[in-house]
């Protein structure tokens, strides 16, 4: 594991720079966040880390970048302030240019509701998190948080509403379009009720944030697949036909990463029904360790082996199921057998180097570090 994890940090210090994307799990943003940690972890006075930073204001200057969390600038945002949050730099390092920014994704974030885009990755919930992120209980981005809220009753009213649903991902399939409600984090009701947990624990719209949350993760539970399914819940529901297909074992669209989302929200709320239903929920999903059974491959955080590890190690962490800590190192060893650097890795968080480097190098300090808050987990 020492050995890997090096190999990343020299290969993500040599070829950075082939990266065009800023954002924290797909661009710059997440590469610079393993860099932070490992220089960190091993006391290097390596200035890796701020190359890449400064790299990704190079690309802002030039224009070069999007407004998005996943690949632009609310996910760049998200770590200048997260550095600072966990005292990787000195408070206020990034004062200036975090000002600057604030204004820019207010805009965008604007524009995303006005085109009814609430993705996490890539639409209005990804700015709506930095936000929440920034603020250190003093409300001071209530303007910009209230934006989502007022949203909420329509959203929540239309979203079974094949014509009106604003929260279903269109896709072609076989030429014929299909409106689809997504359950997971990363594009689905997962991810407001991560959202809505945080700004619930920021004391934003504290009695909305629990009455929505009580809705949205009552629709959530009443989208079970039948008992003897291969998965708790499915990936989608289609809103024309009601079809349902099972999920696989991934953070993005799977038990797991609805699970965790549960597992965080019935922790910050204290509710003990629906920790024991999330518990219920990683449980089974403990169990599909047979790769025909996990539907996941290769060693990425977003649907791969190290995904699956980080969650059962998160969930280990906060509720001491002994399933949980089995399926973790059982992910881990899966990750470590499938993880291999070539010219053509991929090096974000999400997919590539990044993230992997991240997950093992909990393991290797045997701690629980903060920055799985990144993708909802924590």
């Amino acid at each position: 594991m020492d050995q890997k994890l090096q190999d990343i940090y020299v290969h993500l210090g040599h070829h950075y720079t082939q990266y065009s994307k800023i954002g924290a799990l797909n661009g710059l943003a997440g590469i610079a966040l393993f860099q932070f940690y490992y220089e960190e972890s091993l006391g290097l006075h390596s200035e890796n880390s701020l190359k890449t930073i400064n790299f990704c204001i190079e690309k802002i200057n030039e224009g070069h970048f999007s407004a998005s969390y996943c690949n632009g600038l609310a996910g760049f945002a998200w770590l200048l302030n997260h550095l600072e949050e966990y005292n990787f730099v000195e408070k206020d390092e990034f004062t200036s240019i975090l000002s600057a920014i604030d204004t820019q994704i207010e805009y965008y974030l604007q524009q995303y509701i006005l085109h009814d885009n609430y993705d996490f990755f890539h639409g209005a919930l990804g700015c709506i998190f930095y936000f929440l992120k920034r603020t250190a209980h003093s409300r001071e981005y209530e303007k910009q948080i209230s934006l989502f809220f007022s949203k909420l009753p329509y959203l929540y009213k239309t979203i079974r509403d094949y014509d009106l649903c604003k929260l279903a991902v269109s896709e072609t399939i076989e030429g014929k379009l299909k409106k689809r409600l997504h359950l997971g984090p990363a594009h689905g009701i997962s991810g407001i009720i991560a959202i809505l947990g945080i700004a619930y624990g920021k004391k934003y719209f504290q009695k909305q944030s629990e009455q929505w949350l009580e809705k949205f993760t009552q629709l959530v539970l009443e989208t079970k697949m039948p008992p003897d399914s291969i998965s708790v819940f499915p990936i989608w529901i289609d809103l024309e036909t009601e079809e349902k297909s099972f999920s696989s074992l991934s953070w993005c669209a799977g038990d797991i990463g609805i699970g965790a989302a549960l597992l965080n929200t019935s922790t910050l709320l204290g509710k003990p029904v629906w920790n024991v239903q999330s518990a219920d929920i990683l449980k089974k999903a403990a169990q599909r360790k047979d790769i025909t059974q996990s539907m996941i491959n290769g060693y990425g955080i977003c649907h791969g082996y190290f995904g699956a590890s980080r969650i059962f190690s998160r969930a280990y962490h906060t509720n001491r199921v002994q399933e949980f800590e089995e399926a973790s190192l059982y992910w881990l060893k899966k990750g470590m057998d499938s993880f291999i650097i070539t010219k053509e890795s991929p090096m974000s968080i999400l997919n590539g180097l990044a993230g992997a480097g991240l997950v093992m190098l909990d393991y290797q300090q045997e701690k629980i570090s903060s920055w799985d808050e990144c993708l909802l987990i924590s």
